[in-house]
């Protein structure tokens, strides 16, 4: 059997004794749940009403970014890896394969890839596979 995630259920520990930060478990408040053993920082990205969350792991301290904001601010800089990116071929294809998927559904990922197409910031977008920066197909 392998398990490749399941839901926070409640307080856990990690056999080392060390405080985990984990995902796969949206808040629907939006915020951190912070169970003192274990963080959980999915609070929906993925989602319109979602929060992209990044954890200081030292101090507790958490910053949060609503995604269709940042998508609308031109100043904001957006990366996006390929890696993972369902399909083959170019980054072209790839990439418009994924913004089709997500008129059907799709997963968060081609839903955040049809919304930068949508909102036409895909041209400035820096994308990066294994790593390394690769030539963008839309600038």
């Amino acid at each position: 059997q392998v398990l490749l995630w399941e839901r926070i259920p409640g307080p856990v520990a990690h056999y080392s004794g060390k405080k985990f930060v984990c995902g796969h478990s949206r808040q629907e408040s939006g915020l951190p749940l912070n169970l003192k053993t274990a963080v959980c920082i999915d609070t929906g990205i993925y989602e319109p009403e979602g929060w992209l969350t990044c954890l200081h792991v030292e101090t507790g301290a958490y910053w949060q970014a609503d995604v269709m904001e940042a998508f609308a601010n031109p100043g904001s800089k957006i990366s996006v890896a390929l890696d993972g990116l369902e399909g083959s071929g170019s980054a072209y294809s790839r990439v418009m394969a994924g913004v089709q998927r997500a008129a059907g559904g799709g997963s968060p990922f081609d839903w955040e890839l049809s919304q930068l197409y949508q909102s036409g910031r895909l041209p400035g977008v820096s994308f990066l596979e294994g790593g390394s920066g690769v030539t963008n197909p839309f600038g």
